[in-house]
C-alpha cells in the first residue's frame, strides 16, 4: 500500500504504531503479572508459616519497648512533681514569714518577730502529714526542727547522713546560690521506720532579714510509689493487636496487674493452680536470667479453655518489677488459614481481573496518557508557584524572628538608656571571670564607680538631665579603658569596671589598677555640657583585687562596694581599694 499523503497519514500511522505497541505490551505484562502473582502467592505461603513467629515476637518487641519508655517517662515525672509541690510550699511559707516581719519590723523588737515567725510555722502539716517547714541560720543552728525540737538553738553545721554527706552544709550551699534558692539531696530518718534513713529531697530559700533559711522535702520513694499506681492504671488499660496485653508481677512471683484474668492479682502463689503457678515461675526464671521469649498455657477464666500464648519478658530494675507483653498464637495463626483459603480464590479472580484491565488498559491508555500529561503539567506548575510563595513567606517569617531574637538579647543584657551591658550581663561575666572560665589565671579587679553629687542634678533640674549626664558618662567609661576592661552600668548613678589580666602578682595588679583609676577620674571628673546648663561632676571609686576562685562574686561586688563608700567617707573625689577593717567599719555603722 503506496501513501498518497504522508503528512496526513502519518498521525495515523503513529496512532497505529503506538495501539500496536500498547496492545503487545499489554499482552506480555498480563502474562507476567499473572505468572509472577501466581509464583509471589506460592511463595508468601511457603513463608508465612515461617514468619508468624518473627511478627508475634517483633510486636512483642515493640510493646516492650513503649512500656519501658513510658516507665521512664512516669518514673521522671515523679521527681519533677516532687520539686514543683517543694517550691510551692517553700513559696507559701516565705511570703508567710515575709509578711510577718513587714508588719511587725517597726512594732515588734527582732527576738518577738522571730518567735513569731518560728511558732506560725511549727505545727503546719503537708503531705499526708509528713511535711513540715524547718529553719536554719546560715552557721548551721537549728532555729526550727518540729520532729525534734530538742535540737532546736543548737549550732550542728557538721550533722551528716549515713552515707558520709554533710546535711546542714548542703541545705546552706543551696540557698546561697545566686538566686538564694536551691534543692538538696541527703537521707533522713523515715518516720514509719526510725531506725534507718531514706533518700530526701529538700528545697530552700535563704530569708535575709534574718540570714535564715526556710525550707522542707519529702522522701522520694513516696512520690515513687503514686507514679508507679500511675503506670500500673496505664497497664491496666492498655491493649494491643487482637489480644495482646501486659502483666506485671514482682521478683517473687506476685502478681501485680493481670488484665487476663483480674483474681489472680489477689491470689497467692499457694492457691493457683499448677499450670498457673508453672507459667510464672518460668517467666520469672527467664526474666531475671536476662530477659527473653517465653511460650506457655494460659487458661481463659470464662471458658477454662487452655489456650496457647507467647511472651516477653525482662524486670524493670528501678522499681523492682517483672515486664510482660504477652499476646495469644491464635491471632496470628488464624491469619495463615485465612491466606490459604483465599488463595485458591484468588487465583480464579485473577483471570478475570486480567482479562478485564487488559481491555481496559488497551482502550483507554491513549486517552489517559494524554489527560495525566495535561493534568500533571498544570499541577506541576501551581506546586511550583505555591512554593515559591511559601518560601518566600518563611524567608520573610524567619528574618522577622531573628530580629525581634536580637531585640530580646538587647533587652535582656544591655542598659537601655546607656547601652552599656546590664547587672545580669556584668555578673554573668564577672562569675566566669571568678571561676576562671575566661582570660588569664593571674589577678584581676573590680572598680566600683558612683557619681558624687548626682542626686541634686535630679532634684533641680529634672531626671531628662541626669540622663544625659549618664550617657556622657558612660561614653567616656567606654571610651577611657581598653579591650582588658568590661564596662557595665548597675543602676542609677553606679557602674562598674572590671579590668581583666591586671597583673600576674598582687603588686603589680594593684598598680595596674590604680593606673586605671587615675585614667578614668581624669576622664569622668569634668564639667559637662547638659542642654542650656553647665554642671560639675566627681566621682568617687572603690577598687578591690582578686584572683579566680578566691572569694564569691557576691562578696567580690560587696567589697568593691565598701571600698567606694569608703572613698566618700574621705571627702569623695577619690578611690579607695578594699580593706577588711572597712568591713568591721561598715558592720559598726549598720
Amino acid at each position: 500500500m503506496r501513501l498518497s499523503n504522508p503528512a496526513k497519514n502519518l498521525p495515523k500511522l503513529h496512532l497505529l504504531g503506538t495501539l500496536l505497541v500498547v496492545f503487545t505490551l499489554t499482552l506480555m505484562l498480563g502474562g507476567l503479572f499473572l505468572g509472577q502473582r501466581f509464583a509471589d502467592q506460592i511463595n508468601f505461603l511457603n513463608k508465612l508459616e515461617d514468619s508468624v513467629a518473627q511478627q508475634i515476637q517483633d510486636q512483642l518487641q515493640s510493646e516492650m519497648i513503649t512500656l519501658r519508655n513510658y516507665l521512664d517517662h512516669t518514673r521522671a515525672q515523679s521527681d519533677e512533681i516532687l520539686r514543683a509541690r517543694l517550691i510551692e510550699q517553700v513559696d507559701l511559707a516565705y511570703d508567710l514569714m515575709n509578711t510577718i516581719y513587714q508588719q511587725e519590723r517597726n512594732i515588734r523588737n527582732t527576738q518577738e518577730i522571730k518567735k513569731m515567725i518560728v511558732e506560725s510555722l511549727r505545727e503546719l502539716r503537708f503531705f499526708d502529714g509528713r511535711g513540715y517547714f524547718f529553719v536554719d541560720d546560715m552557721e548551721g543552728r537549728f532555729i526550727l526542727l518540729p520532729t525534734a525540737p530538742e535540737f532546736e538553738g543548737r549550732l550542728m553545721p557538721d550533722n551528716q547522713d549515713d552515707t558520709g554527706h554533710f546535711i546542714m552544709q548542703g541545705l546552706i550551699e543551696a540557698a546561697r546560690k545566686p538566686r538564694g534558692e536551691g534543692f538538696s539531696q541527703y537521707r533522713w530518718y523515715h518516720p514509719e521506720h526510725p531506725s534507718q534513713m531514706s533518700d530526701k529531697l529538700a528545697y530552700v530559700r535563704y530569708f535575709e532579714p534574718f540570714d535564715w533559711l526556710i525550707g522542707t522535702g519529702d522522701y522520694t520513694y513516696e512520690w515513687d510509689k503514686k507514679q508507679q499506681e500511675v503506670a500500673k492504671n496505664w497497664i491496666r488499660s492498655h491493649r494491643f493487636g487482637q489480644s495482646g496485653y501486659i502483666t506485671l508481677f514482682d521478683i517473687s512471683g506476685q502478681l501485680l496487674v493481670s488484665p487476663g484474668n483480674v483474681e489472680l492479682e489477689q491470689t497467692p502463689p499457694t492457691q493457683r493452680s499448677q499450670i498457673e503457678q508453672a507459667s510464672l515461675n518460668q517467666m520469672v526464671l527467664t526474666a531475671t536470667d536476662g530477659g527473653g521469649f517465653v511460650d506457655y498455657w494460659f487458661e481463659e477464666p470464662s471458658t477454662k479453655v487452655l489456650r496457647k500464648k507467647q511472651a516477653l519478658v525482662g524486670v524493670y530494675e528501678d522499681w523492682g518489677w517483672i515486664l510482660a507483653t504477652t499476646i495469644f498464637e491464635d491471632d496470628f495463626n488464624s491469619l495463615l488459614s485465612q491466606e490459604r483459603q483465599a488463595f485458591s480464590v484468588a487465583q480464579a479472580r485473577n483471570y478475570r481481573q486480567l482479562l478485564i484491565g487488559g481491555s481496559i488498559a488497551l482502550t483507554l491508555s491513549v486517552l489517559a496518557s494524554l489527560v495525566f500529561s495535561r493534568w500533571s503539567r498544570r499541577l506541576f506548575r501551581s506546586y511550583h508557584e505555591t512554593n515559591q510563595a511559601q518560601q518566600r513567606q518563611l524567608e520573610k517569617q524567619a528574618k522577622e524572628l531573628k530580629e525581634k531574637e536580637k531585640q530580646l538579647r538587647a533587652l535582656a543584657f544591655f542598659d537601655p538608656l546607656t547601652s552599656l551591658p546590664n547587672r545580669r550581663s556584668f555578673m554573668n561575666t564577672l562569675s566566669n571571670r571568678n571561676d576562671g572560665r575566661q582570660s588569664g589565671a593571674g589577678y584581676a579587679s573590680l572598680l566600683f564607680i558612683d557619681l558624687d553629687n548626682f542626686k541634686p542634678l535630679n532634684d533641680s533640674y529634672g531626671h531628662d538631665y541626669g540622663d544625659l549626664l549618664l550617657q556622657q558618662i558612660a561614653d567616656r567609661l567606654q571610651e577611657g579603658v581598653d579591650g582588658n576592661c568590661f564596662v557595665a552600668r548597675l543602676g542609677g548613678d553606679e557602674f562598674v569596671v572590671l579590668v581583666d589580666d591586671a597583673g600576674e602578682d598582687v603588686q603589680k595588679a594593684y598598680t595596674r589598677t590604680e593606673n586605671v583609676i587615675l585614667s578614668l577620674q581624669g576622664d569622668l571628673a569634668d564639667l559637662y555640657q547638659l542642654r542650656d546648663i553647665q554642671y560639675p561632676i566627681t566621682i568617687s571609686i572603690g577598687a578591690t583585687v582578686f584572683c579566680a576562685g578566691e572569694k564569691p562574686v557576691d562578696a567580690l561586688l560587696k567589697e568593691a562596694d565598701l571600698a567606694m563608700y569608703a572613698s566618700k567617707a574621705k571627702g569623695r573625689n577619690g578611690f579607695t581599694f578594699f580593706e577588711p577593717s572597712q568591713v568591721q567599719s561598715n558592720n559598726e555603722e549598720i
